[in-house]
Formats: structure tokens, sequence, C-alpha cells
């Protein structure tokens, strides 16, 4: 008798400790277990089993969470134990949930609810309503989902379940924002406050604060959210818990936008944050985010380059969960072959088998992302020609098969261009740096065109003397005055095309140099009046 109080008070004692010291509470749970097992106290070892599953959940280790609540619920039904029973069968639900399975979290929800008394346990019963709201909403099943919260919401307010009844009132919030109620979001919101703030719970009433100033935001109360989302950096400052302070961080860059300031002091913040915690889905998000602040900003340079990390990074949390479902997969085979329960057995290789489809479908559409993120790192956004990266890239591969090529570099300026952007404003300056690419494209037709820089262009072609360098450039710099594009309002002027260049023998290190005697060449027919050809037979390096 003394052996299982003091089991079970161990047992409660991990119970306590699940939140604050998930590891301690794992071995206080797992000590419990063994010293149940040695004599043979099966109720107290299920328990146990159940602790160390919970423990496990709250580590995010949820493939042996899954096995121990598996243990639990198997003593628990050889022993007739009803609340063992749902216990096990909730934490079965939750770790599902997590990882997607909606159908087997919404079934063992609701074989747990079906075997609960209210009275007996109201606390559990409350939880397992919000569950099976929290899979319909992630269904985007809206009506479903508040039907099941306002359930779980009632009982809290009978049993004074105050926290309960706060994180039920965050999720009807939640899905009123999501519907784009946002007066009706805030409601919700500050009535789950009011229940915290009674609780003087820090972390809690962060996240509160946080998604209180989302909705102010969405409604254009733009001071009133100033002031709550600094009330909330106030509290997560304070704990160590990170996780929430991101959010927050993120959320206070999305006011930054509204108010026309920018985002990116917050949004590196959060970047820096979720880095040290290793929140890898947290920095897909802020990625993502950034990227789109600099495109919207027409900085296409950095907004690539944030989305190539963010698309890395989206990659890398697509891997890890399936490699995560595979482990769940992988516990299930081993239990119900145990139990030699065919139906199940048969549902398993189904899942399997749709996992599988699917991380093929997920690889071939990550190739098919990265070919194009390597398309576009290599072409010049506005032009659709090479940029320097391809430039460099396609110059490097002349070089595959031989040491040394005779090659033409030719740099093209547009005349005059700042006067014609000056004078038509960027959209007609864009236009004018396409027609001149275009033009490139239809002059040399098996060469290097690279955007170089602003108004430069760059032509690398194989050639074998040097009159016919001279030609091509030459029937270029023509066909581009012929284009007749008007560079003037008072002068009967068109745009007009410089061209300096270097023909010679050249090997894969060359290039720098020879495009610095192209670039001299340049100033040469600029300096001479523009509208010119110069190209230069002599290197000097």
């Amino acid at each position: 008798m003394k052996l299982k109080t003091y089991l079970n008070a161990e047992i409660q004692r991990s119970k306590e400790l699940a939140f604050q010291d998930p590891k301690k509470s794992f071995e206080l749970a797992k000590e419990a277990c063994e010293l149940s097992k040695i004599h043979n106290l099966e109720i107290e070892e299920g328990l146990a089993l159940f602790q160390m599953a919970y423990a496990c959940r709250v580590m995010s280790q949820y493939s042996e969470g899954l096995n121990l609540a598996f243990r639990s619920l198997d003593i628990m039904k050889k022993n007739q134990h009803i609340k063992g029973i749902y216990k096990a069968k909730n934490i079965i639900g939750i770790i599902y949930f997590y990882f997607g399975a909606m159908t087997d979290a919404l079934e063992n929800f609701m074989s747990a609810l079906s075997m609960i008394d209210e009275e007996e346990d109201f606390n559990l019963m409350s939880s397992l309503l919000n569950n099976i709201g929290e899979v319909y909403r992630e269904a985007e099943a809206y009506v479903e989902a508040t039907k099941y919260y306002n359930q779980a919401l009632d009982i809290c307010l009978r049993h004074n379940l105050n926290i309960n009844a706060s994180a039920i009132y965050l999720n009807l919030g939640e899905i009123a924002y999501q519907e784009r109620h946002y007066s009706e979001s805030n409601d919700y919101m500050q009535k789950g406050y009011a229940l915290l703030l009674d609780e003087n719970r820090v972390l809690e009433l962060g996240e509160a604060e946080t998604k209180i100033g989302r909705a102010l935001v969405a409604q254009g109360l733009y001071d009133q959210a100033k002031v709550i989302f600094l009330s909330a950096l106030s509290k997560l400052n304070s704990i160590e818990n990170k996780y929430y302070l991101i959010d927050l961080l993120i959320e206070m860059a999305k006011l930054d936008q509204r108010v026309n300031h920018s985002p990116m002091r917050n949004l590196n913040e959060a970047l820096s944050l979720a880095s040290e915690q290793g929140l890898v889905i947290k920095e897909v998000k802020i990625y993502e985010k950034i990227s789109s602040y600099y495109e919207s900003k027409g900085d296409f340079a950095k907004a690539l380059a944030y989305y190539k990390r963010f698309h890395l990074k989206q990659s890398e949390v697509e891997a890890s969960n399936l490699s995560k479902r595979l482990e769940i997969i992988s516990v299930e085979f081993d239990y119900y072959k145990e139990k030699r329960e065919n139906l199940k057995f048969r549902q398993m290789t189904a899942r399997l088998e749709r996992e599988i489809e699917s991380y093929n479908r997920s690889l071939e559409s990550i190739r098919s992302q990265n070919q194009e993120l390597l398309k576009e790192s290599l072409y010049d956004e506005l032009t659709k020609i090479l940029n320097r990266r391809g430039l460099e890239k396609a110059y490097q591969e002349l070089f595959e098969n031989n040491s040394k090529l005779q090659l033409a570099v030719l740099i093209v300026d547009i005349d005059r261009f700042k006067g014609y952007n000056d004078t038509w404003g960027h959209v007609k300056g864009d236009s004018c740096l396409v027609r001149i690419a275009e033009e490139m494209s239809k002059n040399f037709k098996h060469a290097i065109i690279a955007r170089y820089g602003g108004e430069e262009f760059l032509i690398i072609v194989q050639v074998d003397d040097f009159e016919k360098v001279s030609q091509l450039a030459e029937r270029f710099r023509e066909n581009v005055q012929t284009l007749g594009i008007q560079a003037s309002i008072d002068e009967e002027r068109v745009v007009t095309v410089s061209v300096g260049g270097y023909y010679g023998t050249l090997d894969k290190n060359a290039l720098l140099s020879a495009i610095e005697v192209a670039d001299k060449e340049l100033y040469k027919a600029k300096d001479s009046g523009r509208n010119k050809v110069r190209i230069s037979k002599e290197i000097h390096w």
C-alpha cells in the first residue's frame, strides 16, 4: 500500500513538472514505471507510461511518445481502467494531430469523448472538445470547429476553468480573424485576455496581446495596436520562452509596413531569435516576409536572395516532416503487427503508400522549383538575358573542351540613357532596355549576351576573324538606330548605342582583362561623338 502511495506521488510530481521541466518529468515517470513493473502494479505502470508519453509530447519527441502511449493504452484496456483508456487515446490523438493525420486524431478524440463523463473529469472533457475543435479548424471546417469550441467553453465557464476558457476564446477569435470578422475576433480575444489577467499568466497574456494587436492592425487601429504590442513585448521579453516573442515581432513588422516604416529591424530580430532557437518553421515564414518586402521595394536582387533562403529552409522542413511522419508510421506498424489487427495493418500500408506518393510529388516540386531558382539566379529579370553571374558561368562553360579560344568581348552602352530616363520616366526606360536586349539577341545569334549593369550590356561571341567582329558590331549599331526609339521631346533624335570591344585569343581566366580593354575602347567611342564602334586587337596585362 505504501509503495502505491509513493508511486502515485511520483507520477503526480511528474505531471506537475511536465511543462516546467519535461526531462525531469520523464525521468520521474520512468523510475515509477520501472518500479511498478518490478512489483506487477499494472495500473501504476500504465499511468507512468502515460506521463512519460506526455513529457515526450512536450519535448516534441513524438514517435517515442506514441509508442509509450500505445503501451499505456494496452495496459489500461487489459485492466478495464476507463480513465486511463481515454487519457491514453487523448494523447495519441494529439500526436496524430501534430503530424497532420487528422482522421486518426479525430477517431481517437471521439473515442475518448464517448467514454468520459463530465462530472467525473470535466477538465479533460473540455480539453477533448477543444481538441476536436482544433481538428475541424485545421481542416477549415469553421462551423463544426465553433460548435465544439462552444461546448468546451460552456464546461469551462461552469467549472471555473479560466485558463482553458481563455485558450478557447483565443481559438474562437482565431476563427473570426481567418474569416475577416476582425471586430468579432477582437471581442473574443479580449474575453480570453480578461480571464488571463486574473491568473497573472505572463506567457499567455503576451500571446493574447499579440493576437489582439493583430486584429487591431487589420481594423486599421494602428495607435491602439502599437500600445498593445509594446505591452506584449515587455511581458515576452521577461521570460525565457522566445517562441511567442518571434510571432510578436513578425506582427510588429506588419504594423511597421502599414504605417510606411521599414519592417526590417523587427524581422531581423525575429530571424535571429528563430535561428538561435532552431525554429526552422519560423525561419521559413520570416524569409518569405523579407523577400516579399524587398520585392515590394523593387530590390529584386535581395528579394531573390531571401526567396532562395526561404525555399531551402522550406525544403528542409518538408524533408524533416516526412522523416517524422515515417517514424510515426513505423511505430504504428510495429504496434498493429504485434496485435495482429489486419484491418489496421492494411490501413497503415495504404497510408504509407500515400506518404511515399506525397514525398515523390514534393520531390518533383522541389526539383522544379530548384530549376526555376537556378534560372532566376542567372538571368536578368527585366530583359530576360543573362546577368553577371550567368555571364561568368556561361564564359567558363566555353572552356570545358578548350584551353584557349578566339573570342570577341563587346561592351554596349546606350547613349545618353540617363537623359532618356529623365525625359520619359523609368517605365519607358525599362521598355527601351528590353528592346535593345531583343535587338542584341537578333543580331548575335550564337553569342553570350548579358546585362552587365544599368544600361550596359556585354556580348561574347566566338568568331574566326577581326573583320567579321567589326561587321557584326557595326550592323547591330545601325539596327538599333533604325529602331527609331525617340530620345528627346524637343529634338528629332533617336536612341543610339556605343560599342567598345576586344578581339583576340582568350583563356578561362582572361575575361576581366578583356573587359577592361573593351571598356577603354567604349570610352573612346563615346569621346568621339557616341553612336560609334571601337574594337581593339591588342590586350595588355
